[in-house]
This record gives structure tokens, C-alpha cells and sequence, in this order.
């Protein structure tokens, strides 16, 4: 993780105020209502990529 405060700030901005990943997500469950393994692999599959993002920074 960086110590750079435009990341830091970018970071608690998305977390707390945009929320675009829990937006993201709650649009395809309602799409993908009834099919847990469908929801399961989206969860997955952000995690993942999340994962991926913080070990680069």
C-alpha cells in the first residue's frame, strides 16, 4: 500500500461516498435474482480484481 495521499484520498472517497462497487453489484443481483452461483462468481471475480489492485499499490 502507498502512502501517497492522492491514492489514500481516492481510496476512502470510492469506500465512502461513490460506493460504485456496491452500486455495481446490487444492479446485477436484481438482474441475476434467484441464481446464487451467478451472484456468487460476480462477488468472486470483484474480489479478485480488488485483491489484484491492492497488492500492485
Amino acid at each position: 500500500m502507498t502512502g501517497q495521499s492522492k491514492y489514500m484520498d481516492a481510496y476512502f472517497e470510492e469506500a465512502e461516498t461513490k460506493q460504485s462497487r456496491e452500486k455495481a453489484l446490487d444492479i446485477l443481483k436484481r438482474y441475476f435474482d434467484g441464481t446464487e452461483t451467478q451472484t456468487a462468481r460476480i462477488k468472486e471475480r470483484v474480489f479478485l480484481k480488488m485483491q489484484t489492485r491492492h497488492s500492485i499499490m
